[in-house]
């Protein structure tokens, strides 16, 4: 079955189909779902073939790309299967493509910058895939991802533990920590070797086909799925708290089993958030840290203990101040195997 992503960003649609390789990518000027889909689509493959992968981080169109709506648009264009990404960074189609590039190198820590048009996005991760930072930064029409300011955020935001000079010494100390920088994207081979050099960071990958790869990583980027309970400030023991949150975790994997995946493909997270009267955020902490009374004391001070524990009950600790319950799933596809140059050239299509 041919595979086939719509990534929806701020300035463009990006259209790519895999049947064996990357076949096909395709460019078009933002806009919101239309007919004009059904007919992207159908060019790009049979129409009885086809599985979409789907995502949306255009601000504007969000609402308007719900799930069901994009369900049909892909099922009249003949779709038999579709993969819905949420627009979490988990789920940011450069991150998934750096974080597969990164695992044929012995980097502990990956800086990716990927470059669509105007818009940069630049992301920290480990090679397990934990993201420590997302940036993202439409450029102005004097910016370019090797201009200062977007070189400063880049070493205060990725990379803090980097000296700030360009010097040998930062060179070395950057190869010594194991890291490394992709860049892909527009025009990735000439900025990324400045951009390197002004970050001081000598491992660098800059795959064929750079601006496509994005494409790619949508069809291995993971799928995020959240489930949340309000609770409304209540107090409940560690028993009740148990019991509501295997009410929210059947949802969630009853919801990954129907997207036809198996549950060893995902990931689960819990979080328990708090608030008192007059607080203008919620604290979050994981359920199993907040059961763990080690694990408790290094996460949290002595005045958020003293207003969320209660360890005076008879019955045992209760938890106070209780907003939400969420659980996080996270699904992983299949990882393939690709060639390093298996993408295809980008077509820009301004029709």
């Amino acid at each position: 079955m041919d595979l086939i992503s719509i990534d929806i960003d701020r300035e463009f649609v990006t259209l790519g189909k895999w049947d064996g390789r990357l076949a096909a990518v395709m460019r078009r000027p933002v806009c919101p779902p239309a007919q004009g889909w059904i007919d992207w689509v159908r060019r790009l493959g049979a129409a009885d073939r086809l599985e979409a992968v789907f995502r949306c981080t255009h601000p504007d169109l969000i609402d308007s790309c719900s799930r069901e709506v994009v369900a049909n648009i892909a099922g009249n264009a003949g779709c038999r299967w579709l993969r819905f990404l949420s627009n979490a960074p988990i789920s940011d189609a450069g991150l998934a493509a750096a974080r597969y590039l990164a695992n044929r190198t012995r980097w502990t820590k990956v800086i990716s910058i990927e470059l669509c048009g105007r818009l940069v996005r630049m992301g920290g991760q480990d090679r397990r895939g934990r993201i420590h930072r997302f940036v993202e930064r439409q450029l102005s029409s004097n910016e370019n991802p090797e201009s200062p300011a977007i070189i400063e955020i880049a070493r205060e935001q990725l990379c803090p533990s980097l000296p700030n000079e360009i010097a040998e010494r930062s060179k070395a100390r950057a190869e010594e920590s194991n890291i490394g920088l992709i860049c892909l994207g527009d025009d990735a081979p000439r900025w990324g070797l400045i951009v390197a050099g002004k970050l001081g960071i000598a491992n660098l990958m800059i795959p064929p086909n750079a601006d496509a790869w994005s494409a790619l990583g949508m069809m291995i980027a993971p799928i995020e799925q959240c489930f949340t309970r309000e609770l409304g400030g209540i107090s409940l023991g560690a028993i009740e708290l148990r019991t509501a949150f295997a009410v929210l975790m059947d949802e969630a994997f009853e919801r990954v089993t129907r997207e036809g995946y198996d549950l060893d493909d995902a990931e689960s997270r819990r979080m328990v958030a708090f608030s008192a009267d007059g607080d203008a955020q919620a604290v979050q902490i994981e359920f199993e840290c907040l059961l763990d009374a080690k694990r408790r004391q290094h996460e949290w001070n002595e005045a958020l203990q003293t207003r969320f524990v209660d360890a005076s009950d008879s019955g045992g600790m209760r938890f106070k101040g209780l907003k939400s319950l969420q659980v996080s799933v996270t699904i992983f596809p299949p990882t393939p195997n690709w060639p390093i140059d298996v993408a295809s050239p980008l077509i820009r299509d301004s029709e």
